[in-house]
């Protein structure tokens, strides 16, 4: 009898965490993936098109990627490695800012290490910086505009939570990806 007595002990203790990991899954909700950074870019852009008034000129500089595509023949075309993603032009004044993907702030301030992509592209920020051209490193669609009004730059009357915004740059994104 001690032998079934421990057999039904161990199988109910392996049916009590079958039960539980179950529990927890279940009460687990999938996040869904954060976006990537192209992703993010293609929704700045957007959003860029229907909030900023004509008075603000903002673009993204595309340089290619850092470890390849044509790097050679951008330089020599007088592209600058490390150059900021983003240039806001109003009033006579630049502004510059780096997307970077989401989580990226906290892991350098975490860990201080640097890419040398990353520490061209430091170079660079602090070089206009020198010629009085605020630079900023954001992470999202959200950290973007709250750095444009962080400067003062106007934007048409779209608020930063607006939904239905939120929707059309979704929906818009979504159908250049084809998956709309």
């Amino acid at each position: 009898m001690i032998g079934i007595t421990s057999v039904e002990r161990e199988l109910e203790a392996a049916e009590a965490r079958l039960a539980a990991s179950a529990r927890r899954k279940a009460a687990r909700k999938r996040k869904p993936p954060a976006p990537t950074e192209t992703q993010e870019h293609r929704a700045i852009a957007e959003w860029c098109k229907w909030a900023l008034p004509p008075e603000v000129f903002a673009f993204h500089v595309p340089m290619g990627s850092a470890s390849g595509g044509n790097r050679l023949s951008d330089a020599a075309k007088g592209a600058v490695p490390g150059m900021v993603d983003w240039l806001i032009l109003y009033r006579g004044r630049a502004y510059g800012i780096e997307l970077k993907e989401r989580g990226w702030l906290a892991r350098k301030a975490k860990v201080f290490r640097f890419s040398d992509h990353e520490r061209r592209q430091d170079e660079v920020q602090s070089r206009l910086r020198y010629v009085e051209v605020p630079v900023a490193i954001v992470e999202t669609l959200e950290l973007f505009q709250a750095q444009l009004d962080y400067w003062g730059i106007p934007v048409r009357s779209v608020k930063l939570g607006d939904e239905a915004l939120a929707r059309a740059v979704a929906r818009t994104v979504a159908e250049r990806e084809g998956r709309g």
